[in-house]
């Protein structure tokens, strides 16, 4: 990052590399928020999986 010319094309780069997982820290962030479940760990983990694999199966971004 210290050659100034190719830092707006690394950046670039490192953005569209971590696209997908902030799309789904942003989703499970989301789940979380609507999410009034308080039973055992493992049972929100599993609707929160759920909860992603629909959200992603509307978007189309498996």
């Amino acid at each position: 990052l210290n050659h100034a010319g190719s830092s707006p094309d690394f950046f670039a780069f490192l953005c569209h590399l971590l696209s997908p997982v902030l799309k789904t820290f942003q989703r499970v962030a989301e789940f979380l928020c609507e999410c009034q479940y308080h039973g055992p760990e493992s049972e929100c983990l599993e609707k929160a999986h759920s909860f992603l694999l629909k959200r992603a199966h509307i978007d189309n971004s498996y």
